[in-house]
C-alpha cells in the first residue's frame, strides 16, 4: 500500500514542528505551506487534515485567558513551561 507524503515524511515533519515549543494557528499553517512547498505533504492536503495528524502525533493544546481573551498554542512536548508559554503568547511578558 503506498504511504501518503505526510507518513512517508512523518518524521522530519515532526523534528521540524518540536524545534518550536509553541506555536499558534497562524505559525501552524505557515509551516504547512512550507511543507508543501518542500514537498514534504501533498498540496492537497488541508489545514484541517494537516492539524489532525499532527493530533494523532501527540499535538497538545494549550489556552490560556488574559484580559478577557483566550489564547492558545499548540506543542508536540509533553512538558509545560509557563514561561515559554507566555513568552510565546506575548515577547518580555510579567514572567520574564
Amino acid at each position: 500500500m503506498k504511504q501518503d507524503y505526510f507518513t512517508s515524511n512523518k518524521k522530519d515533519i515532526l523534528k521540524m514542528i518540536q524545534l518550536h515549543e509553541f506555536l499558534s494557528i497562524e505559525q501552524l499553517k505557515e509551516i504547512l505551506l512550507k511543507f508543501k512547498e518542500k514537498s514534504l505533504i501533498s498540496n492537497s492536503l488541508s489545514f484541517d487534515s494537516f492539524l489532525l495528524k499532527l493530533i494523532d502525533e501527540g499535538l497538545t493544546q494549550k489556552s490560556i485567558t488574559i484580559r478577557g481573551h483566550s489564547k492558545t498554542r499548540y506543542t508536540l512536548r509533553e512538558d509545560f513551561n509557563i514561561y515559554s508559554f507566555s513568552n510565546s503568547i506575548e515577547k518580555n511578558s510579567f514572567f520574564l
